[in-house]
């Protein structure tokens, strides 16, 4: 049980400073947070690729899955910086950007996920086949 914990640890780490520099690329800017989205899309996307192409393709233990999908996505996603993001263009009157950004997070969030898994599947049957 230990190793998951660690697991997590460590891939929780990474995640999170791979979201750091993504959410603080220079080339954002400040007046929308387009890096919150890379980082929250990429995620949605990379969950299911974890939890069904990987867990089911490599030979890899259960600790390193649950540090990947618990730590590495988990970290890299951010539903706190979601909210916060969402608050600061509402407090600044821009409802229109609000609308936009929560929409690219929750309906783009859904198709990524759907997208990550409908490749994983293809993938695992492509092994299967194998």
């Amino acid at each position: 049980m230990i190793k998951k914990y660690l697991a997590v640890f460590v891939f929780g780490c990474l995640g999170g400073a791979v979201r750091l520099g993504i959410t603080h690329l220079p080339l954002f800017g400040n007046q929308f947070p387009v890096g919150t989205i890379i980082v929250n899309l990429l995620g949605c996307l990379l969950f299911p690729l974890v939890v069904y192409l990987i867990a089911f393709t490599l030979p890899l233990s259960s600790s390193i899955i649950t540090g990947l999908s618990a730590g590495f996505v988990a970290s890299l996603t951010t539903f706190s910086s979601l909210n916060l993001d969402g608050l600061k263009l509402f407090l600044s009157q821009q409802y229109l950007l609000l609308a936009i950004y929560l929409t690219l997070n929750i309906v783009g969030g859904l198709i990524m996920a759907l997208i990550g898994l409908k490749i994983s599947r293809i993938l695992v049957h492509q092994q299967e086949a194998f």
